[in-house]
């Protein structure tokens, strides 16, 4: 077993110089031979195309001075690499610049070492061994590299740790021998394999142990140079943001990083959780004891790539939230109420000021009345907090005697009457009790109202209402009032233009500001008057009938209004409700309404026969022949006028409907089942065939199972009903028979074991599927199958076919080499 090793804290540093920095490159070996190929191609006569897995990435290696031949144009793909070549193709791959500390890290490493300055800059990707007995570390610099060895550093090599992998236990599931696997290691092979930096073997081991060839190591640092997120040209992504919280004084350091990135914080490393898509994140908190500023130094080391920076947050303790919700810009009374609120975060109290004097605050709300003085009055409110901040805010307030408010609410333009009221209101801020006075004369005034009632004479009546106050400011108001008798208003309320009665009523009102009952005449007949309103019953006459309705007050005013009533004999309003356009059905029910003004009943014929009328409602059935039915609907009143309404009933007899709702455009196998569904106005029961051949329907729904021969197969749906009429839908159904699938899910190229178990699945709609390998036939069980062949030396050949009950068959030939021992490959 191997010594326990002692893993580190990685250098982000270290692993930035790896990635990122440029230097002279260094040829592998001193012995340098080899042949140039067209386009300066460097060429190997021992890489052949068995190595087309690696040639592109060891010729690419080659022109670049990573790695060179060992002589006679070769390169030795199947040599063993050395934990100290390892180091010194890692840092060539990646122009690390070379370090030669004065003290040897590891005891077997001396300075004199070609090796020793690639050792020391990899010490950090590739460590030691802990001497069990105290002591430097060993290296074992000529000892092979191992497959894990090369796993964790390639994973190191790229800025991660054994925290950046997704599935910890990744490599226990993937490979058999995971148990071979050094304990402390298993987390990093777990994410170079994730990331397809390494893979397993066909057999499914990854063999921890297993030593390294040149070839292999080329293209594992071909695919990490690949793989590689970060380049040294781009600058480190790295940004961070300050966050205040409720409490200003507290606030929050946001950083978001690459994944790989390590941050400090005034020098104190901080946590960076993975955020995904290739990011980090972490915070820093700080709590502001006092006012000021705080000065984050936030440093972002990845590898090479560093980053220096500040951010500051600042920290002011506010002055309290001043607002004034009341003050008035003017006044006309002598006082004046100042409200406002206050606020403040630090100081539930503050004390608030207005011209210097305190004002009580209640919940953070005041109000104070202040005395005014004739013109201009300044405010000026403070509030202050228990730390001495303080908000002010100026006001001023205009303060001016006015007149009184003298409103007019009633005041009529002009009147029939001989009297008028005039009414209105008036406020004064200083005088609770104006003197109001209309042409000079006083008016009581009771609560700010006033009232009076004034005479006319014929013409305009001009009137001047003042309002004084007891300071000497009034308000005059000027009013016109005209009078002159007035004819009564007459108004008709009832009077129709037509009627097809012999009788018609006339109704109005009739209003005189000057006469409680002015006399009515219809034509020269007088009319009752009852309350201002009339009404008469007139007799009609063939034609235009005129009434003159005159309204004359106790003044020998008069009003005179014209109406015209015409009178005629109207037919019967006859209105069909139901007559359906078309039916499907022998018989039809016509319905309809009759009404007529002289007569109750008029008489309803349909086609000549007598229809029963009750309530003004007719309903008759009538039957039907083969196309267009006429029908004429007469009503005729007692009078002789009729009506008359032509309808027309197509009747045509109709064929079922009939809806396929099941039936499969193509098949695999050799039944299917077409469903549907037949309607019939006329047929309770239609008959329904397929292909002739009679169907069962049950409540309209049919269904039937159809037996399907290789290619089309066509259906004909046919649905008649007992008067003859069919409805037909045809159908096709592609029948074909698929050949079986397999698939083989275990059988390696190659491989070291004498026997091996040849598994895999069967896919197939028939369930008669037989399977054969070399001509033997093999159990199937839920489709999948499993039989152990025995190698012999060299390619083993088998035939695995699949054959169904249709003579379709499939056919797979796999090859697998059998040696001792099989050679080992990168898959």
């Amino acid at each position: 077993m191997r010594s326990k090793r002692k893993f580190n804290s990685i250098s982000c540093l270290l692993l930035g110089v790896l990635l990122l920095f440029c230097a002279t490159p260094v040829t592998y070996a001193d012995n340098i031979s080899q042949i140039i190929g067209d386009n300066n191609t460097v060429v190997f006569v021992d890489v052949t195309d068995d190595y087309a897995w690696a040639k592109d990435a060891i010729n690419y290696f080659s022109k670049q001075g990573i790695v060179s031949g060992v002589g006679d144009g070769k390169f030795a793909p199947e040599e063993m690499v050395t934990r100290e070549q390892f180091t010194k193709m890692l840092v060539l791959t990646f122009n690390a610049p070379l370090t030669n500390p004065s003290e040897p890290t590891f005891s077997d490493v001396p300075k004199e070492k070609w090796s020793y300055p690639y050792i020391e800059v990899s010490k950090d990707f590739l460590t030691g061994f802990v001497n069990p007995f105290g002591g430097k570390m060993t290296f074992h610099p000529e000892e092979a590299a191992t497959r894990e060895d090369i796993a964790v550093a390639l994973i190191r090599m790229m800025g991660l740790t054994d925290k950046d992998v997704d599935n910890p236990n990744y490599a226990q599931y993937a490979f058999k021998d995971a148990g071979e696997i050094t304990p402390g290691l298993l987390k990093y092979v777990s994410a170079a394999a994730e990331r397809g930096l390494i893979n397993g073997f066909g057999d499914g081991t990854f063999r921890p142990t297993k030593s390294i060839t040149r070839a292999e190591c080329v293209v594992l640092l071909n695919r990490a140079t690949k793989q590689a997120v970060s380049t040294a040209s781009e600058e480190l992504e790295v940004s961070a943001s300050i966050i205040t919280g409720e409490n200003p004084a507290e606030v929050t350091l946001s950083i978001k990083a690459e994944e790989g990135t390590k941050v400090t914080v005034d020098g104190q490393a901080v946590r960076m959780d993975k955020m995904g898509g290739g990011y980090v994140g972490g915070m820093s908190l700080y709590t502001f004891k006092e006012e000021g500023t705080k000065t984050f130094k936030i440093e972002a080391v990845k590898g090479a790539k560093k980053k220096s920076w500040e951010e500051v947050a600042n920290y002011q303790i506010g002055a309290p939230v001043l607002t004034i919700t009341q003050s008035p810009s003017s006044s006309e009374l002598s006082t004046a109420t100042i409200k406002g609120t206050v606020k403040d975060s630090n100081d539930s109290s503050p004390v608030v000021t207005i011209n210097g004097q305190d004002v009580s605050v209640y919940g953070g709300q005041f109000e104070k009345s202040v005395n005014l003085t004739e013109g201009e009055n300044k405010f000026t409110i403070v509030a202050t907090n228990n730390l001495g901040k303080s908000t002010t805010v100026e006001k001023t307030i205009n303060f001016g005697v006015g007149a009184p408010v003298l409103t007019i609410t009633q005041s009529p333009s002009s009147s029939e009457l001989s009297t008028a009221t005039i009414k209105g209101t008036v406020k004064d801020s200083n005088d609770s009790s104006p003197v109001v006075t209309i042409n000079g004369q006083d008016v009581s005034v009771y609560g700010g109202q006033f009232e009076k009632s004034v005479k006319l004479v014929e013409g305009g009546n001009k009137f001047t209402i003042v309002a004084t106050n007891n300071l000497g400011k009034s308000t005059t108001v000027e009013k016109t009032i005209n009078f002159g008798v007035g004819a009564p208003v007459l108004t008709i309320t009832q009077s129709p233009s037509s009627s097809e009665l012999s009788t018609a009523t006339i109704k109005g009102t009739v209003k005189d500001s000057n006469d409680s009952s002015p006399v009515v005449t219809i034509n020269g007949q007088d009319v009752s008057v009852y309350g201002g309103q009339f009404e008469k019953s007139v007799k009609l006459v063939e034609g235009e009938n005129k009434f003159t309705i005159v309204a004359t007050n106790n003044l020998g005013k008069s009003t005179t209004v014209e109406k015209t009533i015409n009178f005629g004999v109207g037919a019967p309003v006859l209105t069909i409700t139901q007559s359906p356009s078309s039916s499907e059905l022998s018989t039809a029910t016509i319905k309809g309404t009759v009404k007529d003004n002289n007569d109750s009943s008029p008489v309803v014929t349909i086609n000549g026969q007598d229809v029963s009328v009750y309530g003004g409602q007719f309903e008759k059935s009538v039957k039907l022949v083969e196309g267009e039915n006429k029908f004429t609907i007469v009503a005729t009143n007692n009078l002789g006028k009729s009506t008359t309404v032509e309808k027309t009933i197509s009747f045509n007899v109709g064929a079922p409907v009939l809806t396929i709702t099941q039936s499969p455009s193509s098949s695999e196998l050799g039944t299917a089942t077409i469903k549907g569904n037949v309607k019939d106005s006329n047929d309770s029961s239609p008959v329904v065939t397929i292909n002739g051949e009679n169907v069962s329907v049950y409540g309209g729904q049919f269904e039937k199972s159809v037996s399907l021969v290789e290619g089309e197969n066509k259906f004909t749906i046919v649905a008649t009903n007992k008067l003859g009429k069919s409805a037909t839908v045809e159908k096709t159904i592609n029948f074909t028979v698929s050949a079986p699938e397999i698939t083989l899910t275990n059988s390696p190229e190659a491989t070291n074991q004498k026997s091996i178990s040849l598994q895999g699945y069967v896919k197939s709609n028939d369930s008669k599927v037989k399977l054969y390998i070399n001509d033997q036939e093999v159990s199937i069980s839920g489709g999948s199958f499993s039989k152990n062949v025995s190698l012999t030396e060299g390619d083993n050949s088998f035939e695995i076919r699949a054959v169904n009950s249709y003579g379709k068959s499939t056919s797979v030939v796999k090859t697998v080499k059998y040696t001792e021992s099989a050679s080992s490959a990168i898959k």
